[in-house]
């Protein structure tokens, strides 16, 4: 069996929300063979103006042979092939259609939806061509189905659990927050614990001050920073407008959850999220106001036994349930696949884990 994972390179280095995707190629590549096909890079505007239409045909006819020969030269004779693209936006599922010249070399083609993309910025004919339409949000999902009548299986957001969890002590950070955020909650959380003499540190983290690191040093930073901390904030999306009022279940979630954390912040409310975070204590809703939100982190932060208590469990139910390897069993099992040793193992080190945090 071979997978064929087609998306932005992850070799090197990229925009700072690249590095989470190096984690869930490590994961495949642990479990089953992986060819890497490097999509060509994103054209701003490329469907609305005409230097964008040009640059896509030169685009389909500078790169698109090179990758069909690669998969030509890579094809496992065997089988089964299976093509799994990831695509953020309506232009990532267009530059599929590259591999149009090979599409038939496949035994099964996935396209997973990465990020808040919606069914009207493409065309159904880029779609119809797909076995099975993966994707993070539920409710995103159903709208795939609907319009392209290609069954869509429910992915929610995962991570190398793996080889990236933590039930640490050492806790030095006591509250974290990375990327989205409620300003108007933020900005006076922010002030009151970095207060000069408060004995409490507020890291607003940033991943890009000592230049520009690979896209797989910046998840292990990630990581390596969520691991040390006591608490992650956590705010749901629906308020973005690019997400259109749905409300996923997003990866930094799963970061929190993998390194220990206790999640602090806004769950997300969408379909389906709430089975994947059923367990007592898988998120703290912050109080509305900012004052009462203040008292309710320092409450939390003075409590190293329920600290503890959700550390480990956060990080039991990680292993348990939001590793990459869980999502490629569940597809593999969909399409009548027999799952691989190397998957099985992977899973079997997962039981593992799981049962060592729970013992200590």
């Amino acid at each position: 069996m071979k997978l064929f994972f087609y998306f932005q390179d992850l070799s090197g280095t990229g925009p700072v929300w690249l590095n989470v995707f190096w984690a869930h190629l490590r994961a495949f590549s642990e479990s089953v063979t992986v060819e890497q096909l490097v999509a060509p890079a994103t054209i701003p505007g490329a469907s609305k103006s005409l230097a964008g239409r040009v640059s896509r045909y030169r685009q389909a006819r500078d790169h698109g042979p090179k990758l069909c020969e690669q998969v030509r030269r890579s094809l496992d004779p065997n089988g089964p092939n299976i093509l799994i693209v990831y695509a953020l936006n309506g232009e990532d599922i267009r530059r599929s259609a590259l591999l149009h010249p090979v599409w038939s070399a496949f035994d099964f083609t996935i396209l997973s939806i990465t990020d808040a993309c919606f069914p009207d910025e493409t065309k159904q004919k880029h779609l119809s061509r797909f076995d099975r339409i993966a994707c993070f949000c539920k409710d995103m999902g159903d709208m795939f189905e609907a319009m392209s009548g290609v069954r869509s299986i429910y992915w929610p957001a995962h991570t190398d659990v793996l080889n990236h969890h933590s039930a640490s002590e050492f806790r030095p950070i006591d509250l974290l927050l990375v990327g989205r955020r409620d300003q108007g909650m933020v900005a006076p959380l922010h002030d009151h614990f970095n207060t000069p003499g408060r004995d409490r540190l507020f890291l607003d983290f940033v991943t890009r001050t000592q230049g520009t690191p690979s896209v797989r040093d910046e998840f292990r930073l990630l990581m390596s920073t969520h691991q040390k901390a006591a608490a992650s904030l956590c705010f749901e999306a629906s308020d973005r407008g690019r997400y259109r009022g749905c409300s996923p279940l997003m990866g930094r979630w799963v970061h929190g959850w993998s390194s220990g954390c206790t999640i602090l912040g806004r769950r997300p409310a969408g379909t389906a999220v709430r089975e994947q975070m059923d367990w007592p204590e898988s998120a703290l809703d912050l109080p509305e106001t900012p004052a009462d939100a203040i008292a309710f982190v320092e409450q939390v932060l003075s409590d190293p036994v329920g600290l503890a208590r959700r550390r480990r469990r956060n990080v039991i139910e990680a292993l348990r349930r939001h590793d990459t390897r869980y999502r490629l069993r569940d597809l593999l099992t969909d399409l009548g696949v027999q799952v691989p040793d190397s998957l099985v193992a992977g899973l079997d080190s997962l039981a593992n884990c799981a049962t060592a945090v729970s013992e200590t």
